[in-house]
Formats: C-alpha cells, sequence, structure tokens
C-alpha cells in the first residue's frame, strides 16, 4: 500500500503519514470563473476598437521621461467603471507600457497634467 502524506487540517500528522486519514478524500472545490461572461461581451467589442486606435495612434502620446515612444497600451483616462466609458475613444490614450504604469501609479499628478479625468469631479457636476 502506497503511503502518502495526512492532509487533514488539524490532524497531528499533517502533512505526514497517518493511518487515522488514510482514505480521506480532500474536497475539491469548483474552479471560479477568471472573467464573467457579461465582461467576455464588453471584451467582444474592446478588441477591435483598441486594435483601431492603436493603429491610427501609432506613437506614445503621453511622451514621458523615459519614453519608449511606440505606444502599446490604451490608457483609459475615466476608467473602466462603465461599459461606457470602457468603449468610448474620446478617454482613450494611446501610451508605451513605461509612461502607462507611471500614470496609473501616480493618479493625483496625471490628474492635474491632463493625463486622466477624475471621476469624482465628473460625479459632483451631475
Amino acid at each position: 500500500m502506497k503511503q502518502t502524506n495526512c492532509q487533514v487540517q488539524g490532524c497531528r500528522n499533517f502533512n505526514r503519514y497517518c493511518r487515522l486519514h488514510l482514505n480521506y478524500n480532500i474536497p475539491v472545490l469548483p474552479e471560479i470563473k477568471k472573467v464573467s461572461e457579461n465582461y467576455k461581451e464588453i471584451l467582444k467589442k474592446y478588441k477591435p476598437i483598441r486594435a483601431a486606435y492603436l493603429e491610427a495612434h501609432p506613437q506614445c502620446e503621453a511622451l514621458l521621461n523615459g519614453c519608449k515612444v511606440k505606444a502599446s497600451e490604451v490608457h483609459h483616462k475615466c476608467g473602466k467603471a462603465s461599459e461606457e466609458l470602457y468603449l468610448d475613444t474620446s478617454m482613450f490614450l494611446a501610451v508605451c507600457g513605461h509612461c502607462h504604469s507611471i500614470i496609473t501609479k501616480n493618479s493625483a499628478w496625471a490628474i492635474k497634467n491632463g493625463f486622466s479625468v477624475s471621476r469624482l469631479a465628473k460625479s459632483k457636476q451631475s
């Protein structure tokens, strides 16, 4: 008989051979979906829009220090809170990976310099 380590939490033989829990089966939990069905539908619409935008704007529009010049990502100035914001090309900014990381890590600075739009200010106007 094959000797396997005990996997029962709280057992004094945890991760060692255990005769008490020899036939214990570890329950298998169902896999959690990484992307919802609704988001999959939005992505189907977004991918061609993103590709067309990057084709129309091949250069980085931020041009911060250390810029890689060629745009490879799209920054969403108003975020991605709703489908309308996610697909609104007027709120897109074609950026390289370097500039995008600077913009997303420094949100207050990005808002001040026009790379992002404050969603808080927008909701106050409504």
